[in-house]
């Protein structure tokens, strides 16, 4: 998706980045945690969608919806009898 900028890039980045890498810091201290527990998580398709998503935040692209691309890895497929389903 591609919208007209309204803020200036420097100014986002400065303004937001203590947020930013507070966030890094802390999912990167759980993968950790994760990593030096007993057990492997490898395959579980949970580990697997943060794997994704990490993915999707390395990538430079002008063109990126980040958090789009990510939520939709969290998001079930439509499935049109859903109100069926639900009942």
């Amino acid at each position: 998706m591609n919208t007209p900028a309204i803020f200036d890039a420097q100014a986002i980045l400065t303004r937001e980045q203590f947020k930013i890498r507070a966030k890094l810091i802390e999912i990167a201290a759980i993968l950790d945690r994760i990593d030096r527990a007993d057990g492997a998580v490898d395959h579980d398709r949970r580990m697997l969608e943060i794997r994704k998503s990490l993915e999707v935040l390395s990538v430079t692209d002008s063109d990126s919806d980040r958090a789009a691309r990510i939520q939709m890895i969290y998001s079930r497929e439509f499935d049109s009898h859903w109100k069926k389903i639900l009942k």
